[in-house]
């Protein structure tokens, strides 16, 4: 019996627009009350609020790709891997050896480089404004390798730029990184050992759920290893071929329908009832 769900957020969840449609809201409220229910993102615990509380959830959620887990409720994060200040330090001069734009995620936000802003942080700037006006978590500073020393960690790091791909592949990075990449020319980098798939084990054996069988959900290549330890693996049908070939199932439609998930969600915990 499939009796837990973990749901990825962007491409999946959230639709083009970063939003969630009314249906599957209301479909993953309803197997909240039977089953739980966890978000597992790539996202900073601040920039995934808005929809833990849309969807109403109570439970932890893991972040920054497996980085740690954070209580909302008691405002803690917990099994957490991240990067000592030594080893982000030594990553960022090494990526802006090469001109590269940098997001540094630090325990309450996220910071860049007002010199060299990745493409995409205008956008993340405005959803802010918008979603989560209330809380300070996008920070355009001047001294980007300071803001790392004022830290005893940081969650992990975004980069962007050209030839970003070839650079991730540097043995010196891989010797201590995990480096996902989350578009055509950006990765994610987090302390090695760090998944979405290794982080939702941890998780349900602290929260004595490891008898749970699973159904996981996403769009993108570091859902792959949360795909690997679930029971059940849907993706979605805005995903890679290569993510498709490591899930059990398909969605219909992509994330931009209002419909396609929730009603597959519905057929394997609600009886399809809508």
């Amino acid at each position: 019996m499939l009796n837990a769900l973990a749901l990825d957020l962007d491409g999946t969840v959230l639709n083009s627009h970063h939003q969630i449609s009314a249906y599957l809201k209301k479909t993953v409220t309803e197997i909240a009350k039977k089953y739980p229910v966890f978000i597992v993102t790539g996202r900073h615990h601040a920039a995934a609020r808005p929809y833990h509380q849309q969807l109403g959830l109570t439970t932890p959620i893991i972040c920054c790709n497996g980085t740690y887990a954070y209580n909302y409720a008691k405002d803690e994060a917990f099994l957490a891997n991240p990067i000592n200040r030594e080893h982000a330090l030594m990553l960022y001069e090494h990526l802006i050896s090469h001109a590269l734009k940098t997001v540094v995620y630090t325990r309450d936000y996220m910071a860049f480089d007002n010199k060299n802003p990745p493409d995409y942080i205008q956008s993340l700037i405005a959803w802010a404004a918008t979603n989560a006006q209330e809380y300070d978590i996008i920070r355009g500073l001047d001294d980007l390798r300071q803001e790392i020393l004022n830290h005893a960690y940081i969650w992990k790091m975004v980069v962007e730029g050209d030839g970003v791909e070839a650079i991730m592949q540097d043995s010196d990075i891989n010797q201590y990184f995990v480096c996902e990449q989350s578009w055509h020319n950006r990765f994610d980098i987090s302390a090695i050992g760090n998944t979405k798939g290794s982080a939702l084990v941890k998780l349900l054996a602290e929260l004595d759920l490891s008898d749970k069988k699973v159904v996981a959900v996403g769009d993108n290549y570091n859902d792959i290893s949360m795909f690997k330890v679930a029971e059940h693996s849907i993706a979605m049908a805005n995903a890679a071929a290569n993510v498709k070939a490591h899930s059990i199932s398909v969605t219909e439609k992509s994330n931009d329908d209002d419909n396609s998930l929730a009603d597959t969600l519905a057929s394997l915990f609600l009886s399809g009832a809508k």
